[in-house]
Parts: structure tokens; sequence; C-alpha cells
């Protein structure tokens, strides 16, 4: 009996973290969509940043989006000026309160 209750209680531990990561992973999905209408709905240029190439960048989707100091940008354009690539970004602060 002891055995059954544990493996229960083991079972239900699984499912609610199998839960929580599914969900996770469906707002991070409606989110990035958002994002991305918005892109193309065409984002007015005081709202996009511009950075530099920077080796602390960390792509989420090569040349689509990234993560730099715990902030999340979604890549609107790559310039590149004097031998240097530049993004031109939109800073994603839903995804950021994920």
């Amino acid at each position: 009996m002891k055995k059954a209750i544990a493996i229960f209680f083991l079972l239900l531990f699984w499912l609610s973290q199998t839960a929580n990561y599914v969900i996770y992973n469906i707002n991070k999905w409606h989110i990035k969509n958002e994002v991305r209408e918005e892109i193309l709905a065409g984002v007015p240029n005081r709202y996009l940043e511009r950075i530099e190439y920077n080796s602390d960048i960390e792509w989420e989707e090569e040349g689509k989006e990234f993560s730099l100091k715990d902030e999340f940008y979604d890549v609107v354009r790559i310039k590149e000026i004097n031998g240097k690539k530049i993004y031109i970004v939109l800073m994603t602060k839903m995804r950021s309160s994920l």
C-alpha cells in the first residue's frame, strides 16, 4: 500500500511538472507570434533599437531573435556599416517576463 501511494505522488508530481512545461511553451509560442505580427504590420522607428554585433549575444533563432543581458530582441533588419553588423531590433518585453 505504501508503495502504491509513493508511486501515485511521484506520478502526480511528474504530471504537474510536465503541465508547467507545456503551458510555458504555449505562452512562448503565442508571444512570439504576436511580435512577428507587429513586425509585419510595420513597427514605427521610434520603437526600434540599434545594437552593434556583440559576442554576448545568445541566439534563439539565428538571424531572427536573440537575448542580450537578460532581454529578448527580435531582429527587424540587419545593416552592415564599415564592416560592422548593426541589428535593428524590437525589444520583446513580453518574452522577458517569461
